[in-house]
């Protein structure tokens, strides 16, 4: 598509038209066509409409252009927005400064790459992430500058991090949960307090490993973690982490939840020193106690309807689970204990949760 320009004299007056028309081939043959008249149309206009059409667009040329390096943008800009606005920035720090910026960056690049830190500031180049956060673009981080040293300033910020986020997710009468998992480590670690021999969880045996305390709302979202030698048992950390939610987080009147082997009776003992409600399994031993002393009987308990016994302060809400009960010769029961009280349920009530 073109524009051509016919200039006629007609009784010794020279007109001037303009044309758009395009060129085509029919049976081998080079023929134009006119598409429209554009004559009345303001000189400035057709200048810009012929420049265009020969590919002049401002004041740079299209064939001019060249394939340049492309970099990652959209994600980065639009984490760091979603960070902003839910307050993370202000919750890891009140005031603007490089290692808060530089912690930001990791947190997004975590969730945008999934690599190491080293690899992050390698990405110096491609990404958009480290001149969103203060940094010029084309020069590399250095990595313990910029990653390594702001971890240590976050390590140091961690318990006011976590009141913080506890005043958001904690409250009276809530439910939080906690959990233990561990993780190994290769390599030698002489010097390190925390990485140690224990009972791996994760099936991976031999290996040093550490511990990893987690505490949540009951929605699942992570409130405070702590990390623990690697030979410390479950149970052996409830204790502490009540008296900080008690204490640190200024939680009353909570409900404290745990599997068989974090909350045995002297946990549970300890829980509901500071007035604290939990909620746990019994053990097949409890449950044959019960059984024993005619407090329960699996022969009264129905498949579809809870059963309600009483034993002077202990109220027992029991179902039948047969399938439990064929692998293990008795009822499998979930207990829900409040302080002197228990009210105790058959383990299919919730099944989501695993004892």
């Amino acid at each position: 598509m073109y524009i051509e320009s016919i200039r006629t004299t007609i009784k010794g007056k020279k007109y001037v038209s303009h044309l758009v028309r395009e060129t085509y081939r029919e049976k081998g043959k080079v023929k134009h066509r006119t598409i429209c008249n554009i004559s009345k149309l303001p000189k400035v206009q057709i200048e810009l409409l012929k420049n265009s059409f020969k590919g002049y667009h401002g004041e740079f040329e299209v064939n001019d252009l060249k394939l340049g390096q492309s970099v990652e943008y959209g994600a980065s800009y639009s984490f760091k927005n979603l960070a902003e606005q839910i307050g993370l920035d202000k919750v890891i720090y009140s005031r603007k400064e490089q290692w808060r910026n530089d912690i930001l960056a990791l947190i997004v690049g975590r969730l945008i790459y999934q690599g190491s830190k080293l690899s992050l500031v390698n990405m110096f180049n491609d990404t958009s992430l480290w001149s969103l956060y203060g940094h010029n673009h084309g020069e590399r981080p250095d990595v313990y500058r910029h990653c390594y040293t702001p971890m240590d300033k976050l390590l140091k910020r961690q318990k006011a991090i976590q009141k913080n986020l506890a005043g958001k997710h904690f409250s009276d009468g809530c439910l939080i949960l906690y959990d233990m998992t561990n993780t190994w480590f290769e390599g030698e670690y002489k010097n390190s307090e925390l990485v140690s021999y224990g009972k791996p969880k994760g099936g991976k045996k031999g290996y040093k490993q550490i511990a990893i305390g987690l505490l949540t709302n009951n929605k699942g979202c992570p409130v405070a973690v702590e990390v623990f030698k690697g030979s410390t048992s479950d149970q052996k950390t409830v204790y502490e982490q009540v008296k900080v939610i008690a204490e640190s987080y200024g939680v009353k009147n909570i409900i404290f939840t745990g599997d068989r082997g974090m909350l045995t009776q002297k946990r549970i003992d300890e829980v509901n020193s500071v007035n604290f409600k939990t909620i746990t399994a019994l053990t097949h031993i409890q449950i044959k106690q019960l059984i024993e002393v005619d407090i329960i009987q699996p022969g009264l308990f129905d498949e579809k309807n809870i059963i309600e016994v009483a034993d002077k302060n202990i109220r027992y809400m029991l179902c039948k689970n047969p399938e439990c009960q064929q692998q293990d010769d008795y009822p499998s029961i979930l207990a829900l204990q409040i302080t002197n009280i228990n009210i105790i349920y058959c383990s299919h009530i919730l099944p989501y949760y695993s004892f």
